[in-house]
């Protein structure tokens, strides 16, 4: 990706940086401490950014700002592609699709062997299949136009 404006380019999942894509070069901690949200654009991540000092300063940290872009410009960003003469599509369904995060949630609720019962209605509770629950148990059980014989 070629940036010129950063108001198209999401400043961690893009591949932009020289680094390559800095939510998967970055820890989670480094994330945390530079304050780079996964919703931010680069031109509003540069503003946004609190690059840290002494301990904090980790060698991930260092990479990523020595390669962040001092000056942005007007234009439009620009996807570019690259050739290659062994191209797969796996690769490029890869490169398209928006990759979900990992939660870790799960292990505080679910164990080995088992499902606790308090563990099942919290995961119940947060899964969005519960919406399709709530709006389905909302119908009333007979239609207005219902016939009976």
């Amino acid at each position: 990706m070629v940036i010129s404006s950063g108001k198209t380019t999401n400043c961690l999942f893009d591949n932009w940086h020289r680094i390559g894509i800095p939510a998967e070069v970055l820890s989670e901690r480094s994330i945390s401490i530079v304050r780079v949200a996964a919703i931010n654009i680069v031109a509003h991540a540069k503003e946004v950014i609190k690059w840290p000092r002494g301990r904090a300063l980790t060698s991930d940290i260092i990479a990523f700002r020595d390669g962040f872009l001092e000056d942005l410009g007007e234009d439009e960003d620009n996807l570019i592609w690259f050739g290659s003469d062994h191209h797969k599509s796996a690769q490029v369904w890869d490169g398209l699709r928006v990759k979900p995060r990992n939660v870790r949630w799960w292990k505080l609720i679910w164990f080995r062997g088992q499902v606790p019962r308090f563990g099942f209605t919290v995961w119940l509770g947060k899964s969005p299949g519960n919406i399709y629950f709530l709006s389905v148990s909302s119908q009333p059980l007979f239609g207005e136009n219902c016939c009976y014989t």
